[in-house]
């Protein structure tokens, strides 16, 4: 998994853009900041993440079954 970071504020719903950078990342939350003066924009990086492995689909032909 690549490092990235995310903008988050509280009052404008779910980050969307994945920074590859610390720098792009602190960049946009200091241009948001200044369109929305009072709202505070938090660079947020990525630690950790969970994942469920899909399970793979057996096929199993109508005349394997047992009765």
């Amino acid at each position: 998994m690549e490092e990235f970071w995310m903008v988050w504020c509280e009052e404008q719903g779910m980050p969307k853009v994945k920074h590859l950078s610390v720098s792009s990342a602190e960049k946009e939350a200091e241009r948001l900041a200044r369109l929305h003066p009072g709202a505070r924009f938090y660079v947020l990086s990525c630690e950790k993440y969970a994942w469920v492995i899909p399970r793979a689909v057996d096929w199993v032909k109508l005349d394997e079954i047992p009765s």
